[in-house]
């Protein structure tokens, strides 16, 4: 299982997120959250932690990856007093009950993962 943390603001980057989760920016041709897909062999499932934009992305992930086995956790809160990584992480781990490889949606490589 690959874990994507995808539920928070993406305060950092500021106005670029103010309206869209940081994981649907666009790198190149396709949103982020793509290029993390692409790089993992096609049998494994993912689980993606959705919160700001979650509509969105889920919208954009059935169009762009329908072959894909894709889980979703809604995470509340995922802004202000008690959101963190942790939290998103606590939200989801009846989920992770299995070994999995946390990739953070501002983190992907330029070549598949064996």
């Amino acid at each position: 299982m690959i874990f994507i943390p995808a539920a928070g603001l993406g305060s950092r980057l500021g106005e670029l997120t103010t309206h869209i989760n940081k994981c649907m920016l666009k790198v190149g041709d396709v949103a982020a959250i793509s290029h993390i897909i692409y790089s993992y062999p096609n049998e494994h499932e993912f689980l993606i932690a959705t919160g700001h934009g979650g509509t969105l992305i889920r919208k954009y992930l059935k169009i762009m990856h329908p072959d894909k086995r894709l889980h979703y956790v809604d995470v509340e809160p995922y802004q202000g007093p008690g959101s963190s990584l942790l939290h998103t992480i606590l939200q989801c781990k009846y989920k992770l009950q299995q070994p999995f490889v946390l990739n953070v949606c501002d983190s992907f490589v330029a070549y598949p993962i064996k």
